[in-house]
């Protein structure tokens, strides 16, 4: 009789391939098993043997108990930021990262208590209905609720941090996916994921404020994920960011000019790419149709559809929330985050990538037994 691994859970093992981006025929090779065994220890047809789970665990890069314990937890709906030539693949996999990082996220909340949820809740009706000047309002009004008045934000990612979002800079080793996010059904927050991957600090600015809008526009569409929409709901959020970052009539009135050279200081002042200026003038009417294809072109022809001036010396901004809970949960001895493969959200290693945080920054540091104490913190 051959021996198969007691308590083993299939469903653990298909989270884990897709989270490390794997095809059932790819995992099988790396087992030197069958595609079909690797179906069968999925659905609970049978279970891997103990030199498979050897392997497994391997290859897999994760301990034997994650895969014996069942965790139960549901997504909200996934906004995804991508081009054309995003796959599947990449999408489910940090549908499955997206679901670790709740998990971890839920183990700090036991013992840190971040900052409430304060998010503006407007009633929009049907989204698709909404018209450029709508958006134009909702996003101001969405500036009001957040307590900031209508000049340049000097950190976008620091102001939805300290209003209760969970927001993660982290590669996501996908070119094709910029960012994405979720209203979570499970503990009511807002989750906005960036690509670091994206080195310009202005588009991944561009990117939060982008899944700001569908946080604030589309949080209760009923068919977010209906590809006929797609287009329609980006290029809203598009308007939403754009509104968000730079109000009409101060961004208006601080327009230079029409030459490329002057907007690099405009770039400086509003945190936003050459290209989105450019965008931001023509949608208020700033500069016509003319003067805008002629701008686009040149930025083109100069090469700065991919680098612009000033992408190597404006710093990221970064999420501070987490990584500030963590290093409180460690330097304090709180908790025991190597129980976070027990709850089914990786390794430490995994914890450090999920949160965004320097290799080792876990890791390389003692993780020492759990006391009973609670601490507040802040982005």
């Amino acid at each position: 009789m051959r021996l198969g691994t007691p308590d083993f859970i299939g469903e653990k093992l298909r989270e884990a391939r897709e989270a490390r981006g794997l095809t059932g025929t790819t995992l099988a090779d790396l087992l030197a098993v069958s595609r079909q065994a690797v179906s069968q220890y999925e659905i609970g047809g049978q279970t891997p043997a103990p030199e498979i789970m050897d392997r497994l665990c391997s290859v897999l890069r994760l301990p034997r108990s994650f895969f014996l314990r069942k965790v139960n937890g549901s997504l909200g709906t996934l906004y995804f930021r991508s081009r054309a030539s995003a796959t599947k693949t990449e999408r489910v996999r940090q549908e499955q990262r997206q679901k670790w990082r709740h998990r971890i996220v839920a183990f700090i909340a036991r013992f840190i208590e971040f900052p409430t949820v304060r998010f503006p809740s407007f009633r929009i009706g049907d989204p698709l209905d909404l018209t450029p000047s709508e958006i134009e309002r909702f996003a101001q009004a969405t500036r009001r609720f957040l307590g900031v008045g209508d000049g340049p934000l000097s950190n976008v990612v620091l102001l939805l941090e300290n209003h209760g979002a969970i927001l993660v800079r982290t590669s996501f080793e996908a070119g094709a996916l910029d960012a994405f996010s979720e209203w979570s059904v499970e503990d009511g927050r807002p989750y906005i994921i960036l690509n670091s991957d994206k080195q310009s600090a202005v588009r991944s600015r561009f990117d939060a404020a982008h899944e700001l809008a569908h946080m604030i526009l589309h949080r209760h569409f009923q068919s977010p994920l209906n590809p006929r929409f797609f287009k329609q709901l980006e290029e809203q959020a598009h308007r939403f960011a754009s509104s968000f970052l730079a109000p009409a009539h101060t961004f208006t009135s601080s327009f230079p000019g029409r030459v490329l050279h002057d907007l690099i200081e405009l770039k400086k002042t509003w945190g936003m790419s050459i290209s989105a200026i450019v965008r931001r003038a023509f949608d208020l009417g700033i500069v016509n149709r003319f003067a805008y294809r002629r701008l686009m072109t040149e930025i083109g022809k100069r090469g700065w559809r991919r680098c612009e001036p000033l992408d190597s010396e404006l710093p990221p901004e970064e999420p501070r929330l987490l990584r500030r809970s963590i290093d409180l949960l460690l330097s304090n001895r709180i908790g025991d985050l190597r129980l976070i493969a027990q709850l089914g959200a990786g390794s430490l290693a995994d914890v450090e990538s999920i949160l965004g945080l320097p290799d080792g920054h876990i890791t390389d540091r003692t993780v020492a037994r759990p006391t009973a104490r609670a601490e507040k913190v802040s982005g």
